[in-house]
This record gives structure tokens, sequence and C-alpha cells, in this order.
């Protein structure tokens, strides 16, 4: 039975440094710091900051000791969100999402028993970004491609956005949703809220705009995937079907909420066990993949004891979480 990572990021060393300054003044994007004791650090949209090893983000060989270590057989990678680029005019951020598409592609083809990878698009330009994930499967071989939980703050449910949807379920590729830029980031700037709460909030954000906004009604073949468990989307279940039930901005939502849910998946990054299983009980649990955010301090670096620590799952439930599942989705031949 082999182990899938369906949430991990990679930077590509070809790629890097890959920085811009947005229109606001500030430096986006990844570059590495070479300190005077001769260790690297990531600069991550102009900070220095030390929440992994720099190399652990390039370094391929390196990833590939401690998967083993993980005891992962393969990896679904995904660029890092510093380079998402949203902010930045289309045109260049489209340039910067081939160079980082085209670098993904060369390393899961180097490796095929070990990777497989996911795009990057323009997603401000959602025709640009329809183009850019025709080009990345079709001609790369990519697998999927990773998205932002928002569009420069600009929810799922928009207009504008269905005819990259209507590309994705043309594609019949998984889209992977991982938050960043997220909302109420004004007030999370301490105690590395902006990860802590800012993170499952945007991710709840962005599943309600999907079904309240009809975006799964009107793409049933949409095949979403969602970090951190759904963030606290499984939580306010409850609330978002007493909404459907007494307010008529949501009388006409065809289903339950919760239906809707069933419908997504999820990866197991929620750091309690109790939590876990919550998800498991309220979505199914074969709509559950392991995921470990590698290289990230707020990953899980023993994937398999997560798993294990859940009861009253079935062998066939736990194949598809550890695997089953994430093969089926991206066309894994195990």
């Amino acid at each position: 039975m082999a182990v899938i990572d369906i949430h991990c990021h990679i930077a590509p060393e070809s790629c890097l440094p890959m920085e811009a300054v947005g229109p606001d003044g500030k430096t986006y994007g990844l570059s590495v710091h070479h300190e005077d004791c001769g260790a690297q650090c990531p600069v991550i949209n102009g900070r220095i900051n030390r929440n992994c090893d720099a190399d652990q983000l390039y370094d391929v060989e390196r990833r590939l000791r401690e998967m083993d270590d993980a005891r992962v057989d393969l990896q679904v990678l995904s660029p890092v969100t510093f380079f998402f680029f949203y902010n930045l005019p289309a045109e260049e951020c489209a340039a910067r999402a081939r160079q980082v598409n085209v670098a993904m592609a060369e390393i899961a083809a180097a490796r095929p028993d070990r990777f497989r990878a996911m795009a990057t698009v323009p997603l401000q330009d959602p025709e640009r970004a329809a183009a850019e994930l025709d080009h990345a499967v079709g001609e790369l071989g990519l697998h999927g491609v990773e998205v932002c939980s928002n569009v420069n703050g600009m929810n799922f449910d928009d207009p504008s956005l269905r005819p990259f949807f209507e590309t994705v379920e043309r594609l019949d590729v998984p889209v992977f949703v991982h938050p960043s830029h997220v909302a109420a980031a004004d007030r999370l700037h301490r105690h590395y809220l902006e990860n802590l709460i800012g993170n499952p909030l945007d991710s709840a954000i962005c599943i309600a705009s999907l079904v309240f906004g009809g975006v799964l009604d009107a793409f049933p073949g949409l095949k979403m995937i969602f970090s951190h468990g759904g963030g606290v989307a499984p939580i306010l279940i409850g609330r978002w079907t007493h909404g459907k039930a007494v307010r008529p901005e949501n009388a006409d939502l065809p289903r339950a909420p919760i239906e809707y849910l069933k419908t997504l998946h999820y990866d197991t990054i929620t750091h309690d066990t109790r939590a876990l299983a919550y998800l498991c009980d309220q979505v199914g649990a074969s709509q559950v993949m392991l995921g470990t955010d590698y290289p990230f301090d707020m990953g899980d670096t023993d994937p398999l004891a997560t798993i294990s620590a859940l009861s009253g799952l079935s062998d066939d439930e736990i194949a598809g979480m550890r695997g089953n599942t994430a093969a089926r989705l991206y066309d894994i031949k195990i």
C-alpha cells in the first residue's frame, strides 16, 4: 500500500530567487538569505522566516531522505504559496507561473516513482489561468493545480472565475486550495495568528462561497481539496445548516450544506485527533487524505501516527486515507 502525501510544498531551485514588488510597495516571493554563520534562511515575502530550513524548500535529495523518515512513498508537490503573485499584473504573474510549472514538471519527471506535481496559475485573470492550466496539464504533464483560498480578496463565487472552473472540470484534475493573504490579516500580525487563525478562517470562507454561491452546483465534477482539514468549516456546519433554514439569502440552496462538504476532500492536518475524527465523522473518512505540509513547522512530521491514532475506521478507510484515495484522484498507479 503506497503512502501518498497530498499537502507538501517545494520551491524549485531553478526558480530561486523569485521575488517581485507589489503595487503596495512590499516585496513578495522567496529568496535565500546567507547568514554570517554560513547558514541559510528563507526570505519569505521580504522577511527572514525560520519556519523551515532553506534547503528543505529546494533540495530534492534531502526531501527524499525525509520522506523516507516519515515513511512517505510519494509526494504530490505544490509550489510554495509565496509564488501565487495574484497581486501582480496578470501578464507578469503568468510568466512566473510558466517558469514554476516547467520546473515542477522537470522535478516530477526526474523521479516519477516519488513525485507528482501541481501547477500554479495567474488566477487574477481567469481566462489566462485557464490557458496556463491547459498547457500545464496537456503539455507539461502536471496532475492538478494549487490555488489560493481567495483572489486578492475575491471569493470563489465571483462570476469572473467561471471560465477557470469550466476548464478544471473539463480537464478533470484536482484543485488543491491553500490559504494565503487571509481575511482579517490586519488584526492577526502578532502571535503568528495569521497562520493559527487566519489560515483556517480563510479556508472556511472559501468553502462557504463555493457552497452558498452555487459553484458546486454549477460544476458538480470539481475535485476540490482543502488543506488543514478544511479549516473551521466542519465545525461551522451546524450554523450553516441553521442559516439555510432561517435566512432568506440561503433559502434556494438545493441541498443541505453538509451534503456539499461531503463532496470535497481534505487533508489530515488538524493537530488534534478529536478534530480529525470529527472531520471524518462529518464528511466520511473516504474524503480525507494524508498531508504533512512539508517542510514547514506547522506541518505533521509523523502523519502515519496521526492516522493510526484514529479509532473505529475500517481497513479500507485507513488505506484510502494513507494513499488509495489520492491515487484515484491524481491518477497514480500504485
